[in-house]
């Protein structure tokens, strides 16, 4: 009966599944059956955001089915965060860590429980959890994070020798991160040290030479013959043995569609994945450009030079926004590649004194590379020249981050940035102030519009 509820439930038939799963629940069946049914039942409640009730199921599935706990606490904590009840969220994510310390995608719980003990000032709490992250989770690119705010914590302790170790480390294993430059950054300014997050360590001529098989000498062929989407399988085909070099032949294709965020994104994931790989991929321009695209320069140059600013702030936006996409349309319906709203765009165009101004001018380049320089002009004065707070207010608001402010405070702006109430608006901070770094501190190529 219990498939049967299940099929019903993906045909649509809830009412039908809904009365199979309580007469299981009711039934003299198997208590793993008994606890699929209750966790099946819940989910139900779930879809329609009858999130009391489903609380209540949770609870009772916790409390009388083994099979389905870590389930069950999983899908409670989710109920918790939809309800805006994060102390509970995090408390019920932390009695699944203990009992299921690896469990799936238990490198992001790790991450949100150390977050919210040291947002709470309960830094030994925090370290606690940064160290679980390492322990249990030790592929992770979130422990580029955890490696940072381990050092932090030392650091506030009085122990350079253990801050020095974290920072050094986050620097070797995550290059690819926000948390690398940051490292840098804290090593030079507060310990003395040497800055090393834009060395790039010796490489072997293996680490410098492209894979060289029948497989992708084919992919190749076909990519340039523009036969892309065989070129495409044979990439793909290569990926289990040369993964590294079948996301370069996929990023380069992805180029010949014009698809530049996928361009971007083929030869990002294998960074994150391989520091080896992202190194190579900082010594090579060719490579390098896939990463980080200095497409329509001219133009970002122009548009940097009338708003009286520094172009990489532009490249960095558009890196994150639209990923160099120029018809990108969002689902918040931005516009362009600066992503910017019509409304936004209309108060643009009048302080800039631009009549007629329609919606559609966006999708126009330089119209939307003019309004997007100038607005992060605006943004950066508005806030005192910090541009964590103008990257911040780009993409959340500057009416929010006005509000955030006397609540979170500035004077640690790491502090700050991992308060930021907004998960999006968080992690964009980190991701164009990364770009940032590299753009404005990496010799990069030229590349064609």
């Amino acid at each position: 009966m219990l498939l049967l509820a299940k099929a019903n439930i993906l045909s649509g038939a809830e009412s039908d599944a809904i009365r199979q799963l309580e007469q299981l629940n009711a039934g003299s069946v198997p208590a793993s059956v008994r606890g699929e049914a209750c966790i099946a039942r819940a989910r139900l409640l779930v879809s329609k955001k009858t999130y009391p009730q489903a609380e209540t199921r949770l609870l009772g599935c916790v409390a009388n089915y083994e099979n389905v706990e870590a389930e069950s606490l999983a899908a409670l904590a989710r109920v918790y965060a939809a309800t805006e009840k994060e102390e509970k969220r995090v408390r019920t994510l932390m009695r699944l860590l203990e009992k299921y310390p690896a469990a799936e995608n238990g490198d992001e719980r790790y991450l949100l429980i150390a977050r919210w003990h040291l947002n709470k000032g309960d830094y030994a709490a925090a370290e606690k959890y940064y160290a679980a992250l390492d322990r249990w989770f030790p592929q992770s690119p979130l422990r580029a994070e955890g490696g940072f705010w381990q050092a932090k914590i030392a650091l506030a302790a009085g122990d350079a020798r253990a801050a020095t170790a974290h920072y050094k480390r986050v620097q070797a294993e995550h290059p690819y991160s926000y948390f690398s430059h940051r490292a840098g950054t804290r090593l030079s300014g507060q310990l003395g040290l040497a800055d090393e997050s834009d060395t790039t360590p010796e490489l072997t001529y293996g680490d410098l030479t492209p894979a060289d098989c029948d497989i992708l000498r084919a992919a190749n062929g076909f990519r340039r013959l523009r036969v892309f989407e065989r070129a495409a399988a044979e990439y793909a085909a290569a990926e289990a043995r040369f993964p590294n070099d079948a996301a370069a032949g996929i990023a380069r294709l992805r180029l010949d569609e014009k698809k530049h965020h996928l361009s971007v994104k083929a030869v990002e994931l294998r960074a994150m994945a391989d520091p080896a790989f992202y190194h190579r991929v900082m010594a090579d321009p060719e490579l390098n450009s896939l990463l980080y695209p200095r497409l329509y320069e001219d133009r970002i140059n122009a548009a940097a030079a009338t708003a009286g600013l520094d172009p990489a702030w532009i490249f960095s936006i558009i890196r994150q926004e639209s990923r160099f996409q120029r018809d990108a349309v969002s689902t918040s319906n931005a516009i362009g590649l600066m992503q910017i709203i019509p409304s936004t765009g209309g108060w643009i165009a009048e302080k800039l004194g631009v009549s007629k101004f329609r919606s559609d001018d966006l999708f126009d380049v330089d119209v939307n590379l003019r309004f997007g320089a100038w607005y992060f002009k605006y943004l950066l004065g508005k806030f005192e020249g910090s541009p964590e707070l103008a990257v911040a207010a780009y993409n959340g608001g500057p009416g929010n981050v006005s509000r955030w402010l006397p609540r979170l405070g500035s004077d640690d702006i790491d502090l700050f940035i991992e308060r930021i109430p907004r998960e999006e608006t968080r992690e964009y901070v980190k991701k164009v102030m990364h770009n940032h770094h590299v753009y404005s501190t990496r010799a990069l190529p030229r590349a064609a519009d």
